[in-house]
């Protein structure tokens, strides 16, 4: 699964943006814009999913910290977020947009969704005029944000199907919509900036995990770390006083002697072999890197061929303007 296109209204800095003909790699622009787009599939992608995608998309957009929010759901979809402070929901607003967000996103079908639809369509004659060998779905996603911006109605508003319209609303919800968003909310990861604290466990869990292919993973990010274009050694995790800590190469150099270059490294070498999502977000990549141009590169070279873990890679380079 890869986003073909995107819309957006009412966020700040990507009030009317829109983006088309998405491929493998997309360098998102520079400045606050690309990093309101991130922010909008975070919002985009959070609103399909259960109570926990939704509260860690509120954190990922800088509105309050997903343990504050509190989610209302109805026969298990979440249609509402609330969280104490209203400050973090006024910076992420357009002034003039009225405080509701509008994101609208195409998704090139993969064969997962592609084989669900097809069960459905029996039922479902409407899906048999939808579906074609290179069909996409559109979904739009809306935000609606109370007077105090503490609280946002969420919910899903459109769904096109190829060029045909299905409708959402009271009996009318076509049953394969549900059955395709939980695979749907999955598809997008967005890691946190360098620096994660839950890094060292979470690679712990993957080299002790009882899933062959999951310590598979560990054993090629930690090998990546030895390669370009990081070339800090082989990853190891290392247990002391100091407690659980991410070590490279034969001499075990801590991460922390090697700055930034080495959380860079963790961050993506667990996104892309460990995390494996369909679609990666990715912020400032290559920070700390000699060449941060190499970082966009490796990640381009994981969406293609036998062995590639991801369908899509975005790049939001950050910075000023």
């Amino acid at each position: 699964m890869l986003i073909r296109g995107l819309s957006i209204d009412g966020l700040s800095n990507a009030h009317g943006v829109q983006f088309a003909d998405w491929g493998s790699r997309v360098d998102l622009p520079g400045g606050p814009v690309g990093v309101a787009v991130a922010d909008a599939l975070s919002l985009f992608f959070g609103a399909l999913g259960d109570a926990a995608h939704a509260a860690a998309a509120v954190e990922q957009v800088g509105i309050a910290s997903a343990s504050e929010v509190e989610v209302l759901e109805e026969e298990g979809r979440v249609v509402q977020l609330s969280w104490p402070s209203p400050s973090g929901a006024a910076s992420l607003l357009h002034p003039l947009g009225l405080r509701r967000v509008m994101v609208k996103v195409e998704l090139a079908l993969d064969p997962r969704i592609f084989g669900i639809l097809r069960e459905h369509a029996v039922r479902e004659p409407r899906l048999v005029t939808g579906l074609s060998a290179d069909a996409t779905v559109v979904l739009g996603v809306g935000w609606l944000f109370t007077n105090d911006l503490r609280t946002a109605a969420v919910g899903l508003h459109q769904v096109k199907l190829g060029t045909v319209g299905f409708p959402l609303t009271g009996g009318e919800r076509p049953r394969w919509v549900d059955a395709i968003l939980p695979l749907v909310c999955q598809a997008l990861q967005r890691p946190p900036l360098p620096g994660d604290p839950g890094a060292p466990e979470r690679l712990l869990d993957a080299q002790l995990s009882d899933s062959p292919s999951v310590r598979q993973g560990f054993d090629a990010a930690a090998t990546a770390c030895a390669e370009a274009p990081f070339s800090l050694g082989r990853l190891a995790l290392v247990r002391s006083h100091h407690g659980l800590q991410v070590a490279f190469g034969a001499e075990l150099v801590r991460a922390r002697q090697l700055g930034l270059a080495a959380l860079e490294a963790i961050r993506l070498v667990e996104a892309v072999h460990i995390r494996r999502p369909d679609i990666l977000v990715v912020e400032s990549p290559g920070a700390g890197l000699a060449d941060p141009l190499q970082a966009r590169d490796w990640l381009e070279s994981h969406t293609s061929g036998k062995a590639a873990t991801l369908e899509q890679v975005l790049c939001v380079p950050g910075g000023g303007v």
